[in-house]
């Protein structure tokens, strides 16, 4: 044993010596050094010229640096600011009081900061790193690692392998870095980003901000509202209990909102977004998506490609975009629109409002007083249950009233139309083309014409077979399975 200053470098020997006063002790060739620092700025080094030791170091009061190098080594900094490095071997790290710098080095090593800001680096191989009280900087290094922020509003990195980072107390960040990574934030507002490969996000208590990266990850938002973005790859989402943000940006993501009011947007590839509890907002964005309410009032954006938008229960809004949608409204009072593309809408029950917007559009009311407009394209709209309003639009439509007492109007182009049961009324202008009139009960019926003709005077009847055509302005109607004495009374037209 040497002394300079307050410098020790104890070097083992082979054989098996007692020396007293416990500074070292030797068991044929493996040595266990034990050192102590005292009051002064100390530099403890342990080494060995053959075989291995084991060694226990306390720095003391002030602020020492302390290096185990070969073997077992456990080092205490104690008071002060202090660095340990714990060297081969598998090393017990404890920094103590104050701001401390600890790396573990290679082998399997437990690193604790203990209270003060510190810093800890394991190294190569498995290593535990706990923070301690205060806001601590940890690094994993090499190897599958496990952090422990604690107390604090910690910064966490994982390194190379498949790492596990618990942010604990505080607002905390915690990356994962490459490898297929385990986060989860802890208490506080926490910032916490996957990395390269498949991670396992979970932002736990408070306003949390994840964010999956590169490859297929699953990320929690836990209480709180919470932003989530899923990145590269095909991610699953779940928001949590409160108000989140949830954006699955490229790959064929799931996205899960949960309880609140949440905001899903699919971003680039097939997505699944399901809002769940409350009045949620779905976007589906690029590509063929499918998109589900659930309860609450939602509103569903389908975007390009073809989509399929439900909205569940409460009053839902949906818009099919671009592409050709399936759209249900479900149930309660909801509005659908299928934009461009051709579209298939049903209403489901509630009073419903139906747009099928342009291309060839198939329109379903389902119970309630629902009203179905088909836009431009050739389009079939059937009301079903209830007492609906039917407008074909532009194009050549067939409309259906069904049950109760309808209102059909075919609008431009040349269009059939079916009343079904009830008393309903047939709706007519003077540029709507040539239609057809199916199934028309005299003195139950009525055609109401709002423009070209002002009495019975204005219309022309002919007979054609078992047909009447009714004709004026640039209108024709062909009236099935009716008489000229029949039609032409008073009672069956409104003007």
């Amino acid at each position: 044993m040497s002394l300079s200053h307050d410098r020790f470098i104890i070097a083992t020997s082979q054989g098996r010596d007692q020396v007293n006063g416990v500074e070292l002790i030797n068991f044929s060739d493996r040595g266990i050094g034990v050192y102590e620092g005292g009051s002064g700025q100390d530099q403890l080094t342990g080494d060995t010229r053959s075989g291995r030791t084991d060694d226990l170091m306390r720095g003391g009061n002030r602020n020492d640096t302390l290096s185990g190098r070969t073997g077992q080594d456990t080092l205490y900094g104690d008071s002060g600011d202090d660095s340990l490095s714990g060297g081969d071997g598998n090393d017990l790290l404890d920094g103590g009081v104050e701001n401390d710098e600890l790396h573990g080095g290679k082998g399997l090593d437990t690193l604790f900061g203990g209270s003060g800001r510190d810093t800890l680096s394991g190294g190569d191989g498995e290593d535990r790193l706990h923070g301690g009280d205060q806001t601590d900087r940890m690094f994993g290094g090499n190897g599958i690692d496990s952090l422990f922020g604690e107390g604090g509003d910690d910064q966490l990195w994982g390194g190379d392998a498949g790492d596990s980072l618990f942010g604990e107390d505080g607002n905390d960040r915690l990356w994962g870095g490459d490898g297929g990574d385990r986060l989860n934030g802890g208490a506080g507002s926490d910032r916490l980003e996957g990395g390269a490969q498949g991670d396992f996000l979970i932002g736990s208590l408070g306003v949390d901000t994840l964010f999956g990266g590169q490859g297929n990850d699953t990320l929690y938002g836990g209480n709180d509202n919470d932003r989530l973005w899923g990145g590269i790859g095909e991610d699953q989402m779940h928001g949590g209990a409160h108000h989140d943000f949830l954006n699955g940006f490229t790959g064929n993501d799931t996205l899960a909102g949960n309880g609140g009011n949440d905001s899903l947007y699919g971003g680039a590839g097939n997505d699944s977004l399901l809002g769940g509890l409350g009045n949620d907002l779905l976007d589906g964005s690029a590509d063929d998506d499918i998109l589900g309410g659930f309860t609450g009032n939602d509103t569903l954006f389908g975007g390009e490609g073809t989509d399929s938008l439900f909205g569940g229960d409460g009053a839902d809004r949906l818009w099919g975009g671009q592409g050709n949608d399936l759209m249900g409204g479900g149930n309660h009072d909801d509005t659908l629109n299928g934009g461009n593309g051709n579209d298939t809408l049903a209403g489901g029950s509630g009073h419903d409002s139906l747009q099928g917007g342009g291309g060839n559009d198939r329109l379903q009311g389902g119970g309630g007083r629902d009203f179905l407009g088909g836009g431009a394209g050739d389009d079939v709209l059937a009301g079903f249950f209830g007492s609906d309003a039917l407008f074909g639009g532009a194009g050549n439509d067939t409309l259906f009233g069904g049950g109760n007492n309808d209102t059909l109007r075919g609008g431009g182009g040349d269009d059939q139309l079916y009343g079904g049961a009830g008393a309903d009324t047939f709706v007519f202008s003077d540029d709507d083309g040539d239609d057809v009139m199916h199934g028309f009960s005299a003195g139950l019926d009525v055609i109401k014409i709002v423009n070209g003709a002002s009495d019975l005077g204005d219309l022309t009847f002919t007979t054609q077979g078992s047909d009447v055509l009714v004709s004026f302005a640039d209108t024709t109607i062909l009236v099935e399975n009716t008489t000229v004495a029949a039609l032409q009374d008073a009672d069956n037209f409104l003007f």
